[in-house]
C-alpha cells in the first residue's frame, strides 16, 4: 500500500481510454479522498498532456485513505470509476510548513498560524517573476531560495504565469517550456507548468510558503471570466495540496497601462475579480487563505459594486430630485442655533444635488446645510433608509429637527461612496418629512454632488445591524460589501506606495484603516518601497523604517521588495 506522510502532497497519474480533440476543455476530473472516519476531500485533478490526468493530496490527518475517481464522461474507464489505498504516516522531519501544516488565519483574526496552532509569521518576498526562465533553474532560483531561508523570510510572492508590466505573451514571460496558455487562450500549456511545479516545490520543501498571484488584474477582460475559471482551476489542481496562500491577482482592478476603455475594464475587473474569489473559494476543497494584491487594500477594492449591491438590496421610495435649499455656515454655528428646526428665509438659496456648490456660484469651503422636504410613502414596512449616493464631506442628518445620524469618516474616504442611515423611527406615521442636512468641507469644498433617495429595505437581504439606530452602524452599503468580502477574503493585502519618506504615513495610515475595518481579519503589507527602485528612496533603512511601521500598527506581516 501506498504511503505518504502527514502535509506532503502525493501524486497519482489516470490515463483516459478514449481520444479527445480538446481534452482540457472536453473533460473534468475529480478525486474524491475519504479517511477512515468518512471524512472526505474532492480534490480536482488537472490535464497532464495529451491523454494523462493526475490529481494531487496532502492531509494532516493520521492513518488509512480511500479514492474514488469522477469523470465527467463516467464511460471513459480510464478515468472513471477507479478506486484505490494508501496511508498517511506521521511526518518525522524538521520543516515547519510539514511538522505544523499549512498557514490558516488565527482564531483572534489578527495574525497567522500553522494547522496545529503555532504561530506564523509572514516575512514575504517579492519574485513575480519567478516562474520564468529569467530566474534560471536550478542554479538561480536555488540559490535565492537559499539566500532567502538563510535571512529568516517565510513567504514568497510568485505570479503563476500572467505576468505584470508587459503585454499578453511578451517573450520575458516565458519559461523552458513556452509560455502558460496558447495564443489564444484555448487551453493551457502543461509543459509550463511542470517547468514551474519544479520551482514551487523547492519553495515548499525549503520551507518558503508560496503566495501564489493567479495572474496580473488586467488579464481578465483579455481572457474572459470562464477561461479564467479554467486557470484558476488548473493552479487549484496543481498547487492547493501544498501549504500554499491564494493571491487572485495583482492589482486587480487596475487595467492595462494602454488599455483605450479604461473605466469599462475597472467595472469588468472589480466585478469579475469578485466573481472569481467565490468561485475560488467553492472549488478549493483546502480551503487556503485567499487575498488579492492592490492599488491600495484589497478588501476596498474588492467586493461586488456598491451601485449594484444598493439595487439589489434595497427599492426606491422616492428619489429627492428638486427642492433643495442651500446656505453657507462660514462661523459654524448653524447647529447652536438651531438651523435644523428654524423656519427656511431668504438667506437659503435653491441649489442642485446634481453638481458640487463650488460649481453653483459658490467660491467657499467650510460648513454648509442643505434642506428638502420630503413626501413619505404610505406602505412602507420594511426599513427604511436616506441613501445617499455620494457627499463631498461629512455629514449629520436631522429629520424634522431631530438628529438622525451622521457620515463622520474622512472625505479622503467616502467623497465618492454611497452610504445610508436607518430613519425608519423618525417616518413612523408621517405623510411628510423636512431633511435637513450639514455638511463640512474643509478644502476643494463639494458637498451633495450625486442623487438622494429614500428607500425600503428588501426584507430577505437585511444586512447585520442594519436596523440599529446608532449613528455608526447605519452605513448600509459599507455593510453590504463587507459582508461579501469577509466570505471571500481571509486576510487584507496593502500595496502603500513607492518613494521615502513619502510613503511611510501613507503605510500608517492605509495599516491603521485595515485593522480598524469589520470584520477583523489579518492585515499584510504586500508592496511598499522596492530596495533599489532608483531614486525614490528604496534603500535598505528605508524599509526597516516602513516594516516597523506596519508590525507597531497592528500589521500581521510584511513583504519585502
Amino acid at each position: 500500500m501506498k504511503s505518504i506522510q502527514q502535509n506532503q502532497t502525493a501524486e497519482w497519474m489516470f490515463t483516459s481510454n478514449k481520444s479527445y480533440k480538446d481534452p482540457f476543455n472536453e473533460v473534468e476530473l475529480s478525486v474524491r479522498f475519504t479517511s477512515a472516519d468518512g471524512n472526505g476531500k474532492l480534490a480536482p485533478a488537472f490535464w497532464a498532456g495529451g491523454r494523462n490526468w493526475r490529481v494531487r493530496f496532502a492531509s494532516p490527518q493520521i492513518g488509512s485513505y480511500h479514492f474514488q475517481t469522477i469523470c465527467s464522461n463516467p464511460s471513459d474507464s480510464g478515468l472513471h470509476g477507479l478506486e484505490g489505498d494508501f496511508r498517511v504516516a506521521r511526518y518525522t522531519g524538521a520543516n515547519p510548513l510539514f511538522r505544523h501544516g499549512p498557514i490558516r488565519v488565527a482564531t483572534d483574526k489578527r495574525h497567522f498560524e500553522h494547522a496545529d496552532g503555532t504561530p506564523f509569521f509572514w516575512l514575504g518576498d517579492t519574485w513575480w517573476m519567478g516562474l520564468t526562465k529569467r530566474l534560471t533553474w536550478p542554479k538561480g532560483f536555488q540559490t535565492l531560495t537559499r539566500d532567502r531561508v538563510q535571512k529568516g523570510f517565510s513567504v514568497i510572492q510568485i505570479v503563476a504565469g500572467l505576468y505584470p508590466d508587459m503585454p499578453a505573451f511578451d517573450k520575458r514571460g516565458a519559461n523552458e517550456a513556452g509560455y502558460p496558455w496558447e495564443k489564444d487562450y484555448r487551453r493551457i500549456n502543461p509543459a509550463y507548468f511542470d517547468m514551474a511545479d519544479r520551482r514551487i516545490r523547492h519553495l515548499v520543501e525549503s520551507g518558503l510558503a508560496p503566495c501564489i498571484v493567479g495572474c496580473w488584474g488586467y488579464f481578465l477582460p483579455w481572457m474572459g471570466i470562464e477561461k479564467m475559471k479554467k486557470h484558476w482551476q488548473n493552479l487549484v489542481a496543481r498547487y492547493g495540496s501544498y501549504p500554499v496562500v491564494w493571491c487572485l491577482a495583482g492589482e486587480g482592478t487596475m487595467p492595462y497601462y494602454l488599455s483605450t476603455s479604461t473605466e469599462a475594464d475597472r467595472r469588468l475587473q472589480k466585478n469579475g475579480w469578485n466573481e472569481m474569489a467565490v468561485y475560488l473559494r467553492q472549488i478549493d476543497p483546502y480551503r487556503r487563505p485567499i487575498t488579492m494584491h492592490p492599488g491600495g487594500s484589497a478588501r476596498k477594492e474588492l467586493g461586488a459594486d456598491p451601485k449594484h449591491l444598493l439595487e439589489k438590496s434595497t427599492r426606491v421610495l422616492t428619489a429627492i430630485t428638486g427642492g433643495w435649499r442651500f446656505k453657507t455656515d462660514p462661523a459654524d454655528c448653524g447647529e447652536t442655533q438651531f438651523w435644523y428646526r428654524a423656519e427656511i428665509d431668504k438667506s437659503w438659496k435653491p441649489i442642485s444635488i446634481t453638481a458640487p456648490w463650488t460649481e453653483q456660484g459658490y467660491d467657499y469651503h467650510g460648513a454648509a446645510w442643505y434642506d428638502v422636504e420630503c413626501a413619505v410613502s404610505p406602505d412602507v414596512k420594511n426599513p427604511a433608509h436616506l441613501l445617499f449616493h455620494a457627499v463631498d464631506g461629512t455629514a449629520k442628518v436631522w429629520i424634522d429637527g431631530e438628529f438622525a445620524g451622521e457620515q463622520a469618516k474622512s472625505a479622503n474616504i467616502m467623497w465618492n461612496r454611497p452610504w445610508a442611515l436607518d430613519i425608519s423611527k423618525q417616518l413612523a406615521s408621517k405623510k411628510k418629512v423636512r431633511i435637513t442636512i450639514k455638511t463640512v468641507k474643509d478644502r476643494f469644498a463639494c458637498g451633495i454632488y450625486k442623487p438622494v433617495e429614500l428607500r425600503e429595505q428588501n426584507e430577505r437581504q437585511s444586512p447585520a445591524g442594519v436596523s440599529d439606530q446608532s449613528a455608526t452602524k447605519t452605513e448600509v452599503c459599507d455593510e453590504l460589501i463587507e459582508e461579501i468580502v469577509g466570505d471571500v477574503l481571509d486576510f487584507d493585502m496593502l500595496q502603500t506606495g513607492h518613494g521615502f519618506p513619502c510613503a511611510l504615513p501613507n503605510t500608517v495610515k492605509l495599516v491603521n484603516e485595515s485593522y480598524q475595518r469589520k470584520p477583523a481579519m489579518p492585515v499584510v503589507e504586500g508592496e511598499v518601497l522596492y530596495d533599489g527602485i532608483g531614486a525614490t528612496g528604496g534603500y535598505p533603512q528605508a524599509q526597516r523604517w516602513l516594516f516597523w511601521a506596519c508590525i507597531l500598527n497592528g500589521a500581521a506581516g510584511f513583504t519585502y521588495g
